[in-house]
């Protein structure tokens, strides 16, 4: 860790306000297993390498350097990644059933990702329970509680790192066939 990360970890009045407070008032919390936040964790991380991989086919698709590449892609959303790869391949390669394949389930890993990352994590009956609150178009809220057992996580970290693979071997894949 960095030094200015360092010292955001270091505040005497905060952790001053910590002690007061929780001398009087101590929370229950859930408890979750560290299985369940290691796999939690490990979506995380693969499907940031998922990200990078599709910037990395962008930039190979434009003969730009990894440079180059992340400044066009840096600060693009993780849909708009996706547009622009689909373009890209469309116009400089050829539409294939491959990358629309791997596009379809990019987006599936996305919303799944999200689910993990925007939810709250509680102790389950088989591993963990997402719980969810959100808004329900005008209709009230709208509340969901969905089990995940450690081999269901299991099963999504590694279908985000088979698709962060294919693209991969997808882009490796395209940039022989234009060299030949």
């Amino acid at each position: 860790m960095n030094i200015d990360n360092s010292n955001k970890l270091v505040n005497p009045a905060f952790e001053k306000l910590f002690t007061e407070l929780y001398a009087t008032h101590k929370p229950i919390k859930p408890v979750i297993k560290d299985d369940i936040l290691i796999l939690i964790g490990k979506v995380i991380v693969k499907f940031q390498r998922l990200e990078m991989t599709i910037g990395d086919f962008i930039s190979t698709l434009l003969n730009f350097n990894s440079s180059f590449g992340n400044i066009l892609t840096n600060d693009l959303s993780f849909k708009n990644l996706l547009s622009l790869l689909g373009t890209l391949h469309y116009e400089i390669i050829e539409n294939s059933t491959e990358i629309e394949i791997l596009l379809k389930e990019a987006r599936k890993a996305e919303e799944l990702r999200n689910q993990i990352v925007h939810s709250i994590w509680l102790y389950g009956q088989t591993g963990a329970t997402r719980w969810k609150k959100s808004n329900n178009n005008g209709k009230g809220k709208k509340v969901i509680f969905e089990e995940f057992s450690v081999g269901e996580l299991e099963k999504i970290v590694d279908w985000i790192d088979k698709i962060d693979t294919s693209f991969g071997a997808l882009k490796f894949k395209e940039l022989i066939k234009t060299e030949l």
